[in-house]
């Protein structure tokens, strides 16, 4: 019953279904990203080889480049697994690991910097300044540049505090915010991540991901724009449902 209620959680608790039935490109991205790093934490439960670890989550970077933020809850996953197994975790078992999954992540990164300069004449230039897009969100692009501390106050605001738009008697009586609604409203069992943990590599791992990302997003120059919920939290939804469970 608690693995279902988690499938039905994932499924309809949060913005992946919305997402996923859209069709916009940045919207298969965000899917195909969710779609490999589950896949690669999946190698990492069954103990797969790290070069297909890492080949996964390289196939996350290419879709979304902060795909490389859960790297260290499979590498944890990996070391919790061999621990288990011969009670201590020996150093060079945790740089052999990391640099066969790393291998693969590095050639992703590497192709997806050639294919930025193959188009724009810049490694590092992911086109969102020169997109034909949201005039607000290209503006803040070119005036304070992909991240900038200026951002964090507005995402903050809607990861946490934004609420639908209420409107009865209309047709539409509660109108989520294109702009993104509170985490907790949308799923609201994320609550039970506020409890004390057992001190395991799983949970280290799975804590520096989603601290990753939320550094990674607070500074990012859009909260994600016309949605359901926020729909980033996908970045970070799979050590998110780990630790619910």
């Amino acid at each position: 019953p608690g693995l279902l209620l988690l499938v039905v959680l994932f499924a309809f608790g949060t913005p992946h279904l919305w997402v996923g039935i859209r069709g916009r490109a940045w919207f298969v991205s965000q899917i195909v990203t969710v779609t490999f790093l589950g896949l690669a934490v999946l190698g990492a439960l069954r103990s797969w080889s790290p070069w297909l670890v890492g080949l996964s989550i390289g196939f996350a970077i290419a879709s979304r480049p902060n795909g490389i933020m859960t790297w260290p809850f499979a590498f944890a996953i990996a070391m919790q697994i061999l621990r288990e197994e011969h009670d201590k975790v020996h150093v060079k078992q945790m740089v052999s690991w990391s640099i066969k999954s790393a291998i693969p992540i590095g050639a992703a990164i590497a192709v997806l910097l050639l294919y930025n300069y193959a188009r724009f004449q810049d490694f590092f230039d992911f086109g969102y300044v020169t997109i034909s897009g949201d005039p607000t969100i290209v503006s803040n692009a070119q005036t304070y540049g992909i991240f900038s501390p200026h951002y964090i106050l507005t995402n903050h605001k809607v990861m946490f505090f934004y609420v639908p738009v209420i409107q009865l008697g209309s047709r539409w009586p509660i109108l989520p915010s294109t702009v993104g609604t509170s985490l907790f409203l949308v799923t609201p069992p994320l609550v039970y991540l506020f409890h004390r943990y057992k001190p395991e590599w799983w949970i280290a791992g799975a804590c520096s991901s989603i601290f990753f990302n939320f550094i990674f997003l607070v500074s990012y120059h859009n909260t994600g724009a016309h949605q359901f919920g926020y729909l980033y939290i996908l970045d970070a939804i799979v050590p998110i449902v780990a630790m619910l469970a």
